[in-house]
């Protein structure tokens, strides 16, 4: 092997190691954001959990306080799905086929796999 060839090689598997590490920081990110979204909507439920216990502990009502923390609940929810959905299929197109999925995070499997190749949860 020459040194051209073997700088152009180099050269190639830089690149490929370049845009690999570009997908793994995307993934991270989309990750991070799927998080901080299921925080978020955590949040709002303990508020809402908290508002419907003290409004039926001093029997007071508040109908418009209620439906506004449901509503904002709804856009966290809408958010994570959206979210969610964009990780799956930014992974490329899934065979529809007796397709097994993770307990943990819903991906896609191989038959033999113990662990999910995507969250590392034992299956």
């Amino acid at each position: 092997m020459d040194w051209k060839q073997l700088r152009n090689t180099a050269s190639e598997v830089a690149g490929k190691m370049v845009d690999a590490t570009g997908e793994l920081v995307e993934k991270g990110k989309k990750q991070v954001d799927i998080l901080s979204l299921e925080n978020q909507l955590a949040k709002a439920q303990r508020q809402l959990g908290a508002l419907v216990y003290t409004m039926n502990r001093s029997g007071a009502e508040n109908p418009a306080l209620m439906q506004r923390y449901m509503e904002e609940i709804d856009s966290i929810q809408r958010q994570l799905d959206a979210c969610k959905n964009d990780v799956l299929y930014s992974e490329g197109p899934v065979e529809t086929s007796a397709v097994r999925l993770c307990v943990q995070c819903g991906r896609p499997v191989a038959d033999d796999a113990v662990f999910c190749p995507a969250c590392g949860a034992k299956l």
